[in-house]
């Protein structure tokens, strides 16, 4: 068996090429699904804080709002000693624009005062947060987000939660802290195994068939083998790869848990030495939500797992990358039967072979790529997500519904409909808007091209007078935009007025 003609088949570098590409590309799912992961349990550990101080204002305004300065002070410093990652506290009443308390030094003393002009921005985070509060409340659905989180770089994590007193939102609570993301070691190990397993057993295999054929190998039989190796290998990688995330998530359940029984305490003792008495003991677990403050349901208020709400959040973060997992092996399988099937020798002879032809037309395709082929996919792709002007911020992988929209879109059947005053037409229905642009089409083309034909015909009539004059007021609308494109560039180009050489001149 010559080893070397084994390995240079068009199958086996198929099989290398399509294993080292599957596999890699799903070790950097995996990396994006544990950073995922590390920045969820950092933000909810900070958010359960700035939740927990937001009950603690809560009662010290609703208690005494115009003595609660001196309190509001040593609750924040109280809190900053007993968390030491905690960077900065700020209490804002964003109502009419008080600086309640900070333990920020680079806050300007003395505290409370009015917000200065500098610090509009964060009258503004107090106004944005209320009328999320307010939009939500009057709406009956969570659709803007009430806290907000910031990531002010790799290190530092702020997170503002809003405080009311009988039900209107006075203002919010803002906790800066250091987050530190433990070191994930790479799986180089697991992905090196995972691409040499295939190639090697490939090699066994097709040597095997090579040596029960009398002519150069099977190949039908070598990319059948080399498509189960690869299948195989992508499968075995992608189970080891959900249980160890499975392990991590339920490790930061249970870290989570007990910050979240830390903070408890530290509530209750803040609680006990400012003297609040009007915040009783922490029964339930009403920090623990997300940006909309929806509860999660995942910690109870005494620091319990809910077994059932982390397998269903374990299990829906699995589903979304299991589809990009699904995704990244129909790649894989496409890249092997591209390489072994011939098809990349036949592109390379082409591209080889018509090199200059192929440089010429190599910016119009780059264009054509950039400019329509990827505005139209992107485009289909979004009508397979629930994708938003609220939730555009999420991957599409979160958004994904599959073929939900084309269901709802097209079982909606309902154009008419009557009402007490008559019938009304559903402008939005799909099959309504089809009907218009069909008729548009036919109207469209059918008027232009049979007025254009007519005028056409009248033009060509031998001996009729002022012709010239005609062809000149048909082709004033179709010269006019030209022309006025030729005077906007020329006035760009204007050597003393011009934008282009004013740009010029800048530099």
């Amino acid at each position: 068996m010559n080893l070397r003609a084994l390995v240079t088949q068009p199958v086996t570098l198929g099989l290398l090429l399509a294993a080292a590409a599957g596999v890699l590309l799903s070790e950097w799912f995996f990396t994006q699904a544990q950073d995922e992961m590390l920045a969820e349990r950092q933000e909810r550990e900070v958010v359960m804080q700035a939740m927990a101080l937001a009950d603690q204002v809560a009662t010290l305004e609703a208690a005494a709002p115009d003595s609660a300065a001196p309190q509001l002070a040593a609750l924040t410093v109280a809190w900053s000693a007993r968390f030491p990652d905690i960077v900065a506290i700020r209490v804002v009443r964003s109502a009419d624009a008080m600086f309640l308390a900070s333990t920020n030094p680079r806050d300007a003393a003395p505290l409370p005062r009015r917000l200065a002009r500098e610090e509009k921005s964060l009258y503004d985070l107090g106004q944005s947060l209320r009328a999320s509060v307010e939009t939500n409340t009057a709406e009956g659905v969570f659709r803007k987000k009430q806290i907000d989180i910031t990531r002010l770089d790799r290190k530092r994590l702020q997170v503002a939660a809003p405080y009311a007193v009988d039900g209107k939102v006075l203002g919010f609570v803002q906790v800066e802290q250091r987050v530190a993301a433990p070191v994930l070691p790479p799986a180089i190990g697991r992905a090196a195994a995972a691409i040499a397993a295939p190639f090697a057993l490939f090699l066994l295999v097709s040597g095997w068939l090579r040596s029960r054929a009398a002519a150069p190998g099977r190949p039908w039989a070598q990319y059948s083998v080399a498509v189960l190796l690869l299948g195989a290998a992508l499968y075995g990688q992608a189970g080891d790869g959900l249980a160890k995330l499975g392990v991590r998530h339920q490790a930061f359940a249970v870290e989570l848990a007990q910050q979240f029984t830390t903070i408890k305490q530290a509530f209750e003792g803040a609680t006990r030495a400012i003297a609040i008495d009007a915040t009783g003991p922490v029964t339930g677990n009403r920090w623990d939500v997300d940006e909309y403050q929806r509860p999660r349901g995942i910690i109870g208020g005494d620091g319990a797992l809910a077994r059932g709400a982390l397998a269903a959040e374990l299990g829906a973060r699995e589903s979304r990358l299991a589809r990009s997992l699904w995704g990244n092996l129909a790649l894989s399988l496409l890249l092997l039967s591209f390489v072994a099937l011939g098809y990349a020798r036949r592109l390379r002879q082409t591209l080889t072979e018509h090199k200059i032809a192929y440089g010429y037309v190599t910016p119009a395709i780059l264009g054509m790529l950039v400019l329509v082929f990827f505005p139209f996919v992107y485009g289909v792709t979004l009508s397979f997500t629930d994708t938003t002007l609220f939730n555009e911020n999420l991957s599409l992988r979160e958004l994904w519904v599959g073929l939900k929209n084309y269901v709802t879109i097209l079982g909606d059947f309902q154009v008419v409909r009557g009402t007490e005053g008559g019938w009304v037409i559903n402008y939005q229905n799909f099959y309504w808007t089809l009907f218009i642009t069909i008729a548009w089409t036919v109207c469209n083309v059918a008027i232009g091209v049979g007025v254009g034909l007519a005028l056409a015909l009248a033009l060509n009539t031998k001996g009729l007078r002022f012709t010239n004059v005609y062809r000149v007021l048909l082709i004033l609308p179709w010269a006019i935009p030209n022309y006025i494109t030729a005077l906007t560039w020329r006035g760009m180009f204007h050597k003393q007025y011009g934008v282009i050489n004013q740009v010029i001149q800048i530099f």
